[in-house]
């Protein structure tokens, strides 16, 4: 799975709790475990939408909007 973060925030880190893995966690994709994934955003400090992008090969993609105040 992978992430894309745009507007007020940026992407800290990725992972999804495997026991054992060599992936990294500060890329941009990782996988997933038991299908679950978790993305670290971090605000820019600036006003405005965080949209968070989540995209499966063979899924519709799935974004969320947080705001940063």
């Amino acid at each position: 799975m992978s992430v894309k973060v745009q507007g007020a925030g940026t992407l800290l880190a990725v992972g999804a709790g495997t026991p054992k893995t060599e992936e990294r966690y500060t890329g941009d994709a990782f996988t997933t475990y038991h299908g679950k994934m978790i993305a670290v955003v971090r605000s820019t400090n600036e006003t405005g939408e965080i949209r968070v992008t989540f995209h499966v090969d063979s899924l519709a993609d799935k974004e969320i909007v947080v705001w940063s105040i």
